[in-house]
């Protein structure tokens, strides 16, 4: 029969199967969904709001009521990872993938605040909670992940979040970003150009509609010439 003793062996000399999943491990694993609830009340409601601060700062227009929906997707989504990381047995490199990802966006706080030389709601929490945090599970569960190839998958993986979140942020917390205007004036001036004559809905649509703050382009409005509706010459 085999012993406990023979995990230990060369063979085999990382036998944390045996206490990857002991109390302080799982507890080090709540703390991204609880420390993500104290960022979330930090940015909602530190100085003057994510939302007013990245309209400020980026120009980027973010509801409140999106940023709380995409905040609160963050929280579940990690919530779940960790949960699925515990009944399937990989919760060390999921660890590593919160670790990073909390990390990378403790940095990009304190980046940004150095550069305009001011505070951005969750700066706090990402300094003095996320920065210790991601770093510690980094460095501590390098370790526990025998293929270390997997290791830097969950580095790249937790990067990798970072970078949609950024991209999500930069277009207003949308995750698809459709003008139901603009494709529908795309079928009725096609529609239009076949008939050769121009659609009289299409024309009021560019009389009616208004330039959004993040919609066209301004070679795109209803003014420019580009999109005038010619009348094709009779054959």
């Amino acid at each position: 029969m085999q012993d406990l003793n023979e995990d230990a062996s060369p063979r085999n000399p990382k036998p944390h199967s045996l206490g990857i999943y002991d109390r302080t491990t799982i507890f080090w694993s709540w703390l991204f969904p609880f420390s993500y609830l104290i960022h979330i009340a930090e940015e909602y409601w530190g100085g003057e709001g994510y939302p007013a601060y990245i309209l400020r700062l980026r120009g980027v227009h973010m509801s409140t009521p999106r940023f709380l929906a995409a905040q609160s997707m963050g929280f579940i989504l990690a919530t779940i990872g960790v949960i699925l990381a515990r009944r399937f047995k990989f919760l060390p490199m999921m660890l590593v993938i919160l670790g990073t990802t909390v990390g990378v966006n403790a940095l990009t706080h304190l980046v940004t605040a150095l550069s305009i030389l001011e505070y951005g709601p969750g700066l706090f929490s990402s300094i003095f909670i996320w920065g210790p945090l991601g770093i510690a599970t980094v460095i501590r569960f390098k370790s526990y992940i025998d293929d270390q190839r997997q290791y830097w998958i969950a580095i790249a993986i937790g990067i990798g979040i970072n970078v949609v979140v950024g991209i999500l942020t930069m277009r207003g917390g949308r995750v698809v970003r459709l003008n139901t205007d603009l494709s529908g004036l795309a079928s009725m001036t096609v529609g239009a150009a076949l008939r050769g004559r121009p659609s009289s809905r299409c024309h009021s649509l560019f009389q009616t509609r208004r330039h959004p703050t993040k919609g066209w382009p301004r070679s795109a409005t209803p003014t420019s010439p580009d999109l005038q509706i010619e009348k094709p010459e009779p054959l």
